[in-house]
């Protein structure tokens, strides 16, 4: 692999951080730290540059303004989008492509997909991959629900499943998930069709030893929206659980109140809250659990598989799949032009024998004798 460089927009926040790391450490391209604040930036690409001599630098960006974004990202292979606002994502994108550039975010926001259609044609006619929902949750569900798919002969139900705990440093890393109540409903794939889910739709999921048997609850993912079609599934959905009773029954219900009121009312004092919450009130370890519980027939046999991955860091666990993505942009594994979300271009086998090597823990177990389906 040459020695490509990858421009990190907000390479010194929180994710952005231990993506510069990780992607020294796992690749070998260069990384520019970029970010408005040029100290913070300086100071971690001398931190990365003695770690690994002659790979890190700092550069200066405002993701807001268009003619900060071209200097920035001049000469990257990669330009990944770290930061914390969506809405900047189609000049950013818009940037890395003028620079001859490949374009990958971190965006939680459901929204960015259509905001970076209007580039896909450039994309396509210039060879170029825009890559969006990059991390875990989005990045990762239809990533295990294609590996799924290999592992049966005729594929039936699949539903992903995680629980996370992490401390949070910085309250305007987690606003999206605030944003999220706001416009917060949840579909399930049902009979062959996408219907809206109810209480009954409730999964209760066992996460192991540090998190228990958990309630988890429908979430939407764009990049779920179409693979049950493809993949011939009569059942699938997206389940999340809580943090505790503190977030899940006060400060999310009370942030739903205060945006119904009016949209964005208070954004900022929820999203404190909501901090403040998971780091006074979560007892369990930090760390990601991901579950894929899925049924159907393998060699002539019902069967049901759980692919269980464990991870001691949720900001591990989001960027490690973001460096695999540009991994396999960088070899040509998944280079396939236009725009994609990360779940549906990554090479699910590749993904997850990376996040293995890396440290990752995987259990895959089988059961020929199908119960119920939870």
């Amino acid at each position: 692999m040459e020695n490509h460089l990858v421009v990190v927009l907000g390479g010194y926040g929180g994710a952005g951080r231990r993506l510069c790391r990780e992607l020294l450490a796992r690749t070998d391209a260069r990384v520019a730290v970029a970010g408005r604040d040029a100290r913070k930036a300086v100071e971690l690409s001398a931190e990365l540059d003695r770690a690994f001599p002659g790979r890190a630098e700092a550069r200066t960006v405002d993701t807001s303004q268009a003619d900060s974004l071209s200097p920035a990202v001049a000469g990257a292979r990669v330009v990944v989008a770290a930061t914390t606002s969506a809405p900047d994502a189609p000049r950013i994108a818009g940037a890395a492509l003028d620079a001859g550039a490949d374009y990958v975010d971190l965006f939680f926001d459901p929204t960015t997909p259509d905001r970076l259609a209007p580039l896909a044609t450039r994309a396509l006619a210039e060879d170029r991959v825009l890559v969006t929902q990059g991390g875990f949750h989005p990045g990762l569900p239809a990533v295990y629900v294609r590996r799924g798919a290999s592992l049966f002969d005729r594929f039936d139900t699949a539903r992903v499943a995680f629980v996370m705990h992490e401390r949070v440093e910085d309250p305007r890393s987690i606003a999206e998930i605030v944003d999220m109540v706001a416009d917060f409903h949840a579909d399930v794939w049902d009979g062959g069709a996408w219907r809206r889910a109810g209480s009954k739709d409730a999964l209760r999921v066992d996460f192991g030893p540090d998190f228990g048997r958990r309630a988890c609850w429908p979430m939407d993912l764009v990049e779920m929206r179409e693979l049950p079609a493809k993949l011939g599934l009569r059942q699938a959905g997206v389940y999340v659980a809580g943090f505790n009773s503190f977030t899940d029954y006060v400060v999310f219900p009370l942030a739903a109140l205060s945006f119904a009121l009016r949209r964005g009312l208070l954004r900022n004092f929820w999203a404190r809250a909501l901090a403040f919450g998971i780091n006074r009130f979560s007892r369990t370890p930090e760390g990601v659990v991901f579950v894929l519980l899925a049924d159907g027939r393998s060699d002539g046999r019902p069967t049901r598989l759980e692919l269980r991955t464990t991870c001691d860091s949720a900001y591990g666990f989001t960027v490690l799949p973001v460096v695999s993505c540009i991994g396999q942009l960088l070899d040509g594994t998944s280079a396939r032009p236009g725009l994609h979300c990360m779940g549906l271009l990554v090479d699910p086998e590749r993904t997850l024998d990376d996040l293995a090597r890396w440290g990752v823990r995987h259990e895959l177990r089988r059961f020929d004798t199908l119960e119920p389906t939870p």
